[in-house]
């Protein structure tokens, strides 16, 4: 395969469209994937009660005495110790008279301690506030500005999921290698049921297993386990491909490699590469223009007048650069990226009978708000203490449903602040333990279209799907509250598409694009909307 070294020295994929040969994706980086540390947020439930909310505000103000009894009594413990260590010090600094003067030291501030109880208590709460802001701080600093285009997270593949069953996944693998002599071919065909089971234990998709295989050309093929171009480069070649001890192990090491990334997109933008400069003209093995009219549709109309007109200039551009070169962008990486995507989005199809996901479902201007940017991570819910970076998930959530519904909204640069600034304005929308009101009148004051249809409880996986689904995604968003391993005090998110037996939902945690199993949704919160007047 023909390959070109990016300025970091990874590994880059470059396809022709032409030849359609099998080609490696290169070597996987084993770099890890980091995600955001933060807060998880509680159920903000709509709360219609008193009793409600002075449960709630007990249950509280409980865990903050707990937790504080907690820290103090570590502080207690701490502070002694660290009182002695210093006479200890002092000790063998000073000699014998120290040694007396460094006890009496110690047993004084010992005893004033004990005297004095509440020199603990203080410490204990600052201690604890000091923790407090490491943990709901953190997640706001670390997501800084992380809002993305839901165009630029949204996959035509799952990455995690697929909504094959066990044995129709095996019988299509099978059906698809049935006339096939080749050795490679047929391993994948006998070990279907392997490949499915290493991989959806590891949370990836095991169709993405098969799909990069026969694009890679199964390379560099049984002698090594390794069917996916795993570590293989231009100058190691055939040697500086990694070697497995067996297939299940190969599975396992693309699969390990494969679950660093959020989405399919997210993975080929890593390893997809056109090149540092739209090479004129161009060719399969080095990318720039040659590779323009293929991924011309995946850019905006505006870039895409822009660099037709560099392709069509005349002006020569090598890959030494010079004055006639005109430097590559993020958005041309990303369009070859999911150019990249379409293509294993074909052979997805021509294997396994699945169409490519939906990712045009909702409004070209969608944007999948982060609840910790640094734009508004640090503001308020209500008059509580808690931010948007610890609980706003249910308010950020509702800001990517009305960003990507396209009703129309009374500011000029809608975002996740200026929702919580015009809810917060409001003064009715949250209660003092900030939960908030779901009807709340400021979501209109901004949106006036978006109404509250309704809170729901399903009693079960398969009435939260058909409820879920029922609603028409041309004039209602659905937000989704789960309780998992990864959110054990619960997270809300926007629901999407349906995939197997998850939901796939845009996501305020990171804002980007996550699955969700059905099972876990224990609320449904239903709004109703109504599209931008296209003649204004």
């Amino acid at each position: 395969m023909n390959r070109k070294r990016g300025v970091n020295n990874e590994n880059k994929l470059l396809y022709d469209p032409n030849q359609r040969q099998q080609r490696r994706l290169g070597a996987f980086s084993m770099a890890q994937n980091n995600e955001e540390d933060e807060l998880e947020e509680t159920q903000n439930e709509e709360i219609n009660e008193v009793e409600n909310v002075e449960n709630t505000t007990e249950t509280n103000e409980k865990l903050e005495n707990s937790e504080t009894e907690q820290v103090a009594s570590q502080a207690k413990a701490a502070a002694g110790a660290a009182v002695r260590e210093t006479a200890r010090n002092a000790t063998k600094a000073a000699g014998t008279a120290a040694k007396k003067v460094a006890g009496k030291v110690a047993m004084k501030v010992l005893a004033f301690i004990v005297a004095n109880p509440w020199i603990l208590a203080i410490l204990g709460v600052v201690l604890l506030i000091f923790i407090l802001i490491i943990i709901l701080g953190g997640g706001a600093q670390s997501e800084n500005s992380l809002s993305s285009s839901y165009g630029a997270s949204c996959s035509e593949i799952s990455i995690s999921t697929t909504s094959l069953s066990r044995s129709e996944f095996v019988s299509k693998v099978q059906d698809y290698f049935a006339y096939s002599n080749d050795a490679d071919r047929r391993a994948f065909a006998d070990n279907a049921d392997r490949i499915y089971t290493i991989a959806t234990n590891n949370g990836v998709n095991p169709e993405l297993v098969v799909i990069r295989a026969i694009l890679e050309g199964f390379s560099p093929g049984s002698s090594k386990n390794n069917y996916w171009g795993m570590g293989c480069t231009n100058t190691g070649g055939y040697n500086a491909c990694i070697s497995y001890e067996s297939f299940d192990d190969g599975v396992l090491g693309y699969v390990e490699n494969v679950s660093q990334y959020e989405s399919v997109d997210a993975m080929m933008s890593r390893y997809a590469y056109i090149g540092s400069y739209w090479y004129n003209p161009g060719s399969s093995s080095v990318g720039g223009c040659y590779y323009f009219p293929y991924i011309k549709e995946f850019m905006t109309t505006s870039r895409a007048n822009e660099v037709e007109r560099i392709c069509n200039s005349g002006n020569y551009c090598d890959t030494s650069g010079g004055e006639g070169c005109v430097a590559t962008t993020e958005e041309d990486q990303a369009a070859y990226a999911k150019y990249q995507v379409s293509i294993m989005s074909d052979m997805r199809k021509t294997v396994f009978g699945i169409d490519p996901d939906n990712c045009e479902v909702y409004s070209a201007d969608c944007t999948i708000y982060a609840q910790g940017d640094s734009k508004w991570g640090s503001t308020r819910l209500g008059n509580s203490s808690l931010t948007m970076a610890d609980s706003g998930c249910a308010v950020t959530s509702i800001a990517i449903g009305i960003s990507c519904s396209g009703t129309d909204v009374v500011v000029d640069n809608f975002d996740a602040k200026a929702l919580i600034d015009t809810l917060n304005a409001n003064g009715s929308c949250f209660t003092d333990s900030g939960a908030i009101y779901w009807g709340c009148s400021g979501i209109q004051e901004i949106a006036p279209s978006v109404r509250l249809v309704g809170t729901y409880n399903p009693s079960s996986s398969s009435a939260t799907r058909e409820l879920v689904e029922s609603q028409d995604p041309n004039s209602t968003f659905v937000l989704l509250h789960y309780v998992n391993s990864a959110h054990p005090r619960g997270h809300y998110v926007v629901y999407t598409s349906t995939d197997g037996n998850y939901f796939i939902t845009k996501d305020p945690s990171g804002g980007k694009v996550t699955s969700v199993l059905i099972s876990e949704i224990d609320q449904v919160v239903v709004y109703s909307y109504d599209k931008e007047d296209s003649n204004e």
